[in-house]
């Protein structure tokens, strides 16, 4: 398969997990009477939009833990300090300024970046900065680990994820954790997945949704034993897995493909920004409501507040990441 083909199809599953970001954090605004049919088609969709942070993950790992990147760790930090750090700083105090307008904010803007900013939606970059931090030193391990070492390793931390999900359903959390466990054995993931045989893969797709439907079942059934169905459960990892493999068969060709990707170049910016956007968008403040229509639950409410969301989040990535391109990183 040739590079271009290689690039896009990993486009692809960047720009789904972008929009399943945003609309993830729409769904919400969906009302559904418990058990009925809207209430199944809302907890599926909300279990597979939720898998788009495994994406992310997993293609962070793919990306980075690549073996150039072990050889040296300074131009390392400095090329995704541009590239992942500066757009945060810059659109997050963006960010910042337009909610100050809006609502008011108590503190300032490092306060809210030390203290806030990790629990809100830009939990993701705190995470994925530590990943990052020791990403030179682990790339040329994870390189030349055995495919059938990395596998024995994935079972074994996901068997104690299983446990640990257990406990917390029992009500007993021991208070600590295993390496890798969590969103690092995704990255850890990303940098060999591609080197699974294909049957292997077919079999991880099936094992997906056969875990997508457990969960629906158990939210259904124990709804009270429904820990880590979204977070960090193997159900959800074996999903996202699923993901991550199923949308690499999805074919993109002609103007789909240019589509995805100007799409997937502001994807990291639309993540930063689309959550802001929707509140400036749909705020009593800026009076927007009454020319476009009554806050209500409806879907046409979620599509254009998606569009409108990822539209303007665009074009202000776009600005950003002119302004970014004018940095010399090699």
């Amino acid at each position: 398969m040739s590079g271009k083909k290689r690039e896009i199809r990993f486009d692809f599953i960047r720009v789904t997990a972008m929009l399943a970001v945003v609309l993830f954090h729409m769904l919400g605004h969906i009302s559904a009477e418990p058990y009925g049919a809207k209430w199944w088609i809302k907890s599926s969709l909300t279990l597979l939009f939720s898998a788009s942070n495994g994406l992310y993950f997993l293609l962070s790992g793919k990306f980075n833990l690549a073996e150039k990147n072990s050889s040296e760790p300074l131009r390392f930090y400095i090329r995704r300090s541009v590239t992942v750090i500066l757009p945060f700083l810059i659109c997050s105090w963006i960010c910042y300024l337009a909610e100050t307008y809006m609502v008011g904010t108590e503190g300032s803007y490092v306060m809210e970046l030390i203290r806030i900013y990790p629990s809100t939606h830009y939990w993701f970059v705190y995470e994925l900065a530590g990943l990052l931090f020791w990403t030179p030193f682990f790339a040329r391990a994870v390189k030349d680990i055995r495919l059938r070492d990395a596998a024995v390793l994935t079972l074994g931390v996901l068997a104690a994820q299983c446990l640990f999900v257990l406990l917390k359903d029992l009500g007993i959390y021991p208070g600590y954790e295993m390496p890798l466990m969590g969103w690092p054995l995704f990255y850890f993931v990303g940098g060999f997945a591609d080197r699974v045989p294909e049957k292997w893969q077919k079999r991880v797709i099936a094992a997906g949704f056969v875990s997508l439907f457990l969960s629906l079942f158990q939210m259904r059934l124990l709804p009270d034993a429904s820990h880590g169905l979204q977070d960090l459960s193997p159900r959800y990892f074996l999903l996202a897995l699923a993901l991550y493999y199923l949308l690499q068969k999805v074919p993109v060709k002609g103007r789909t493909e240019k589509a995805v990707s100007a799409l997937s170049r502001n994807s990291y910016y639309v993540y930063l920004f689309h959550n802001t956007v929707i509140t400036m968008m749909f705020s009593e403040t800026l009076g927007i409501y009454d020319c476009l229509m009554p806050k209500t639950g409806t879907v046409m409410y979620l599509i254009l507040t998606v569009f409108l969301s990822i539209a303007v989040s665009c074009l202000l990535g776009t600005v950003v990441r002119k302004i970014l391109d004018l940095i010399p990183v090699r």
